[in-house]
């Protein structure tokens, strides 16, 4: 009667050896292929933004839709952002938030990067009870958080339609922010970007211009949304480095097509956050060297 061999323990251990090197040759494959999938994606999420502020230009003689509607005071949450426009207006289709104060969001849709956080951005400096301060580099974990805005009902009103949406794409734009003095400075410093901010005034007329996609002189490479947080005011760390290890950001251009574009690419700041959005160039608003003139993408609309 013959024995059965088993494995002996040096077998045993070869066998376990061989597919701990296996594992080391496929995980960072796979981790690769996931990436790649994440950033598809996002660009996929981009390009399907770009259809509906096409089809929004399209309805409103050819004007780009703005990136942000601010109360009468042009203070705190404000009234619209482009996100729940879109939505309130039925050119997209997302989740609508049940409850402002909360940190987390709900559900899947095209204003959401696979590579962002699932963190609400909060105004304020860091050390306040709910601040958590601006990005201080493109690679700050706070420029991949989500900002979300309420298309309010009631007498400081837009639109009106109770939407609630979260948005992880900032906007190419400048906001001057509440206390920019005369009606003509709020203009002039947002005159050099393609996304407007506009204030509802308590009489209900605006202030604020918007722009024409027939303003913009190389559609295919000015820069509309990109991979980061709120709109870019000027400060380069708003723009966010999420895919292939922090080193590439996706972007919308205003023909409509999306890409991936090294992040090191972009505007890189020398000073803080805060003394680049105070440099000022006379009545014609904020001109910051890093914004212009830059190769690909652009950024301003005299590029």
């Amino acid at each position: 009667m013959s024995r059965r061999r088993g494995f002996t323990l040096v077998e045993l251990l070869v066998v376990i050896g061989i597919i701990a090197v296996l594992i080391a040759i496929l995980l960072p494959a796979l981790t690769r292929a996931q990436e790649q999938a994440k950033t598809a994606q996002c660009l996929s999420n981009l390009r399907q933004c770009g259809q509906a502020i096409a089809m929004y230009a399209q309805a409103n003689n050819n004007y780009l839709l703005p990136a942000f509607i601010g109360n009468s005071g042009s203070g705190g949450p404000g009234i619209e952002h482009y996100a729940t426009m879109l939505v309130g207006l039925k050119y997209a289709a997302a989740p609508t938030q049940p409850d402002e104060k909360e940190v987390t969001s709900v559900g899947e849709s095209m204003f959401r990067c696979p590579s962002g956080l699932d963190i609400k951005h909060v105004v304020g400096m860091v050390g306040s009870p709910t601040g958590l301060g601006w990005p201080t580099t493109q690679q700050d974990s706070r420029g991949a958080m989500f900002w979300r805005r309420e298309s309010t009902t009631g007498t400081d009103v837009w639109l009106g339609s109770g939407v609630m949406v979260d948005t992880w794409y900032g906007c190419n734009g400048n906001d001057p922010g509440a206390g920019n003095g005369a009606p003509g400075n709020f203009v002039a410093a947002q005159k050099m970007f393609p996304f407007r901010k506009l204030r509802r005034n308590p009489d209900g007329s605006h202030l604020g211009e918007l722009t024409k996609f027939n303003q913009f002189r190389k559609s295919s490479e000015l820069a509309l949304l990109y991979d980061g947080l709120r709109m870019h005011d000027c400060e380069g760390f708003r723009i966010n480095a999420r895919h292939n290890k922090k080193k590439d950001t996706n972007f919308l251009f205003a023909d409509g097509h999306a890409e991936t574009i090294e992040t090191k690419r972009t505007p890189q700041f020398t000073g803080t956050a805060g003394q680049q959005a105070q440099k000022w160039k006379g009545t014609n608003g904020f001109t910051l060297a890093e914004f212009a003139p830059w190769p690909h993408p652009k950024w301003r609309l005299d590029q």
